[in-house]
């Protein structure tokens, strides 16, 4: 149990970081964003659905064989979810850790088989969202 509670908040403390890494680095470096944001705003609306999707995807890793964080969906869920660092750190978290408290839940109420189809049905969603 020990290892698995230390890669959960390893994960999300990721997503964290991740999230704050990449919006200083748009910031400083102006490098290209993985998503065209051609809002018009400064800074846009922080979507939880993609904050959600993300944390659900890294989470999949350990429990499904397909990568979806590879994936168009995976990316657009990272790219839009740097949107959400305005929330704080203990928000980012919390919500991770719900998302990913969610298919642990799945995993053990339906099996792995099943919530990779889940997984499959957020990724869909996220999809839907695509430009």
């Amino acid at each position: 149990m020990p290892s698995y509670v230390n890669l959960k908040t390893f994960l999300i403390a990721s997503i964290a970081l991740c999230c704050c890494d990449f919006a200083r680095a748009d910031q400083r470096s102006g490098k290209p964003r993985l998503v065209n944001d051609d809002s018009g705003a400064p800074s846009a609306a922080c979507d939880l659905r993609f904050l959600r999707a993300n944390a659900i995807f890294i989470r999949a890793a350990a429990h499904c064989p397909r990568d979806y964080m590879d994936s168009r969906a995976g990316f657009y869920a990272l790219a839009k979810s740097r949107r959400c660092v305005s929330l704080g750190e203990d928000k980012v978290k919390s919500v991770a850790m719900s998302a990913m408290e969610e298919l642990d839940a799945v995993v053990s109420q339906q099996g792995k088989a099943a919530a990779c189809r889940w997984v499959d049905a957020v990724e869909k969603d996220i999809e839907s969202a695509l430009p």
